[in-house]
């Protein structure tokens, strides 16, 4: 009796060992599986960090080359559709290697769900298939992607004259846009139909190459919002302009006076000086033309104090 309570004893001293040891090797099996993730989470930020710098330094084949290894290195299918996104826009907005940025942004709409992405990932497919001269393709991603049309609801009143897509113009529209014409102009495409047809083709070509410019991002890009600017700085200064100088009147005796104060100004090819009602329009222009120009300084002197200028001539080199 006694050697069996010894024997069932050494049992389960053994069975426990044994549960120990199974213990302690399913321990290091979980720590060696888990320190390549701790490793990599440790790596990513370092290595998307040194590709920020190549981005910075213009390096972007080799920031691409850095992206493509991180792709492979990435466990997470949402931080793999990042990196695909990043390899995209690169390829399409720096290298200009518009089938690198299709191939990829397509990798990255396999990989993700998120609807913010798939919008991203769409806009670069749908230009980089512009500048390969793939129209027809990037239309149908267009058409696929509903939130990217611009379609609007068409009033039973309204008359459709054309389709671009699935964009519809309307009579009233082309109506519209001959508005802008000058008066001869629009009397021309009143009286004639053949005329307004021309209009309407010539509209329509507008519409598309319209079309394909956003399409291939270019109403984004850097050089094109700093053209829009220099154009709204220009039309602003010019409304300004308008508003403080206003019209200005001048009575027949002023330019009068300025012709006899500036003969000198108005002589013929044999240096004889013209009489007054030959040129007296031409007068009047130089008279308005030179009170608009004493107004301008006038107001660039004012803005010039209410704002306190001060110009470092010196440190203009």
């Amino acid at each position: 009796m006694k050697n069996k309570n010894i024997r069932l004893f050494d049992i389960l001293i053994f069975l426990l060992l044994v549960a120990i040891a199974c213990g302690i090797y399913l321990n290091i099996r979980i720590l060696l599986l888990q320190k390549p993730q701790m490793e990599l989470t440790k790596i990513l930020p370092e290595r998307k960090s040194s590709i920020s710098q190549l981005i910075n330094y213009g390096l972007y084949d080799e920031a691409v080359s850095e992206y493509e290894i991180l792709l492979q290195e990435t466990p997470s299918k949402d931080e793999k559709a990042g990196i695909a996104f990043q390899i995209a826009k690169l390829s399409l907005e720096k290298l200009k290697d518009y089938k690198k940025a299709v191939k990829y942004a397509t990798l990255g709409k396999e990989l993700t769900n998120n609807d913010e992405l798939q919008k991203k990932l769409n806009k670069i497919i749908i230009a980089s298939l512009e500048q390969i001269g793939n129209s027809l393709d990037s239309l149908q991603v267009l058409s696929e992607t509903t939130d990217l049309n611009n379609e609007r609801k068409i009033e039973k009143w309204e008359t459709v004259v054309a389709k671009v897509g699935n964009k519809v113009i309307t009579m009233d529209e082309i109506k519209e846009e001959m508005k802008k014409l000058p008066p001869e102009a629009q009397k021309e495409f009143a009286t004639s139909r053949e005329k307004r047809i021309s209009f309407v083709r010539d509209y329509v070509v507008r519409e598309l190459l319209y079309g394909s410019a956003v399409r291939q991002g270019m109403d984004k890009s850097s050089e094109f919002l700093r053209q829009i600017d220099d154009i709204k700085k220009t039309l602003l200064i010019s409304k300004v302009l308008e508003n403080k100088l206003g019209d200005f009147s001048v009575s027949e005796m002023d330019i009068k006076n300025y012709y006899l104060a500036n003969k000198e100004r108005y002589k013929d090819k044999d240096g004889k000086i013209m009489e007054f009602e030959a040129i007296k329009e031409q007068v009047k222009y130089d008279l308005v033309m030179e009170k608009k120009k004493e107004k301008y300084m006038e107001i660039v002197n004012n803005l010039w104090r209410a704002e306190k200028i001060e110009l470092y001539e010196d440190k203009i080199k």
